[in-house]
Order: structure tokens, then C-alpha cells, then sequence
């Protein structure tokens, strides 16, 4: 860290022109951060409350539906069977809206957030430079998955 205040002072020119640029990025890394943690704390709880609606939205629906089915339906189809089985599908649903919604919509602000600050705070050639190769190592493996994955 030593090396790199020297580096930045040594850049700018003069230590107090260095050191406070350097209070600038930290404080505008401080700031991100707190939006980003408002952002995830808005983002939980609303996710929170969208799988537990949702879950208790899906399965009121069908319980509704199959309680307003004729008597001959319930002799035909195994009911019990039925129920059991959606009611373990809304829960996974009521879980990936819980759970895997909120990560996928971290991964998308943290993202946001991400690119923003290297724009704002480095060049855009720079920014691109270094995230190429993360692109390359990213597809490689995706199309490496599918294609192992694909045949199942």
C-alpha cells in the first residue's frame, strides 16, 4: 500500500495534490459501497416478500381449482399424489424467487456498480483491456459446459 501512495504521489507530482486524490477514490469506494449495500438490503427483502407471495399466491390458485373440481375427477386422478407433487413444484418456485432471483440480481448490480466506477474512475481502454480476457475465460467455459452438458 506504501508503494502505491509513492506511486500516486509520484505520478500527481505533489503530496497533497496525490493524497487527496487518493481520499477521493477511497471516499467514492465508500460511497458505491453503501449504495450498493442499501441496494442489496432493498433487493433481499423484496425478494424475500415476492417468493413468500407468490408461493402463498400459486398454491391458494390450485387449491381453489382442485376443490371446485367434480367428484368424478377426484375418482379419476390421484389427488393426493397431485397436490403433493405441485405443492413441492410451487415451493421450488417460491425458492428460486427467494434464493436464485436475489443472486442473479446481485450479480447484475454488482455489475452496474462495477462498470461505473471503472469508467469513472479509470479510462475506458483500460477498463476494456483488463475485462477482455475475463470475457474470453467466461464464453470458453460456458460453451465448454454446453458441450459437455449437451448430450444430457
Amino acid at each position: 500500500m506504501g508503494q502505491l501512495i509513492d506511486l500516486v504521489v509520484y505520478w500527481i507530482g505533489d503530496i497533497d495534490e496525490g493524497l487527496s486524490l487518493l481520499n477521493s477514490y477511497i471516499l467514492m469506494i465508500l460511497i458505491l459501497s453503501l449504495i450498493r449495500f442499501a441496494a442489496s438490503a432493498a433487493r433481499f427483502s423484496s425478494g424475500a416478500f415476492l417468493g413468500w407471495n407468490a408461493h402463498k399466491r400459486l398454491k391458494n390458485e390450485f387449491f381453489d381449482q382442485i376443490q371446485n373440481k367434480p367428484m368424478k375427477f377426484h375418482d379419476s386422478v390421484r389427488t393426493g399424489e397431485l397436490i403433493s407433487l405441485t405443492t413441492f413444484d410451487v415451493g421450488q418456485i417460491g425458492d428460486f424467487l427467494f434464493i436464485g432471483l436475489p443472486i442473479l440480481m446481485n450479480v447484475f448490480i454488482s455489475l452496474i456498480f462495477y462498470v461505473i466506477f471503472f469508467i469513472s474512475v479509470l479510462n475506458v481502454p483500460l477498463f476494456l483491456a483488463c475485462l477482455f480476457p475475463f470475457l474470453i475465460a467466461y464464453f470458453w467455459l460456458l460453451f465448454r459446459f454446453n458441450r459437455k452438458m449437451g448430450p444430457v
